[in-house]
C-alpha cells in the first residue's frame, strides 16, 4: 500500500465519503507518532485494494480510536486490543500500535506499550525501511523507561535498569535521523529525541551534537 500520491480531485473511483482528518486526527499526528493515521491517499489505496465498505468500516474504527485517545486512554487501549484481528493491513496495525503506545503512556500501562512495541517490531521484520514505524517503536521504548521513574528511586538505579530499552531507542532514533529517504521533519524529530535521551543519561555533549 502506497502512502504517496493523492488521487485526482474528481477521480471516478475516488471514495467520496472521505472528508479528511478531523481536528482530533490532526492533533494526534502533531503530538503522537507520525504516519500512524492514514491520510487521504492511503484511504484511496485501501479502498481500491479492498472495497469501499471495508475501508469505511476500518475508517470508523480508526476515528473512534483517535477520539478515545483524546478522552480515555484505558478505553483506547481496550478498543485497540479488540480490533487486533479486524484487519492484517500493515498501516492499520501500525495505527493500532501507535494507539497502544500513546494511550499506554498516558494510562501508565506498561503492558500496552510493550504490545505496541512488539507490533512495530513485527511490522519492521517484514519491511525494515519504514522510518515512521521505527521512530514510533523507539518512542515506545522511551515511554517504558519513563514509567520506571519515581520520586523515591535513585537516578543512577533508573539509568542502569532502563539502559537496555533506552539503548534500543537511541539506535532507532539514530537510524531514522540518518535515513535520507525519510521525511526531513521526521529525521529532525528523531535526532531531537535522541538528544533528549542522551541528555537524560548525562551525556550532554553528545546531546548537543544531535540538537545541532
Amino acid at each position: 500500500m502506497s502512502l504517496k500520491g493523492t488521487p485526482p480531485p474528481n477521480h471516478p473511483s475516488e471514495p467520496q465519503w472521505w472528508d479528511g482528518p478531523t481536528e482530533s486526527h490532526r492533533a494526534w499526528k502533531r503530538d503522537g507518532c507520525p504516519g500512524s493515521y492514514w491520510d487521504a491517499s492511503t484511504w484511496y489505496d485501501l479502498a481500491m485494494a479492498t472495497n469501499h465498505e471495508e475501508a469505511r468500516t476500518l475508517g470508523e474504527d480508526q476515528r473512534d480510536l483517535a477520539e478515545l485517545l483524546d478522552t480515555d486512554g484505558r478505553a483506547a487501549i481496550a478498543k485497540a486490543r479488540e480490533l487486533e484481528k479486524l484487519s492484517d493491513d500493515d498501516q492499520f496495525q501500525a495505527f493500532r500500535a501507535g494507539i497502544l503506545i500513546d494511550a499506554g503512556a498516558a494510562a501508565r500501562d506498561q503492558k500496552a506499550i510493550a504490545e505496541g512495541i512488539a507490533t512495530y517490531d513485527r511490522l519492521l521484520g517484514r519491511d525494515a525501511n519504514v522510518a515512521e514505524w521505527r521512530y514510533c517503536m523507539a518512542n515506545g521504548h522511551i515511554a517504558l523507561a519513563e514509567l520506571e521513574r519515581s520520586a523515591d528511586r535513585a537516578q543512577v538505579d533508573w539509568l542502569v535498569e532502563t539502559l537496555p530499552g533506552r539503548q534500543l531507542a537511541r539506535r532507532d532514533f539514530w537510524l531514522v535521523g540518518r535515513d535520507e529517504k525519510a521525511a526531513r521533519e521526521l529525521r529532525g524529530r528523531a535526532l531531537v529525541n535522541l538528544g533528549n535521551s542522551l541528555s537524560h543519561g548525562g551525556r550532554w555533549i553528545e546531546a548537543l551534537d544531535c540538537y545541532a
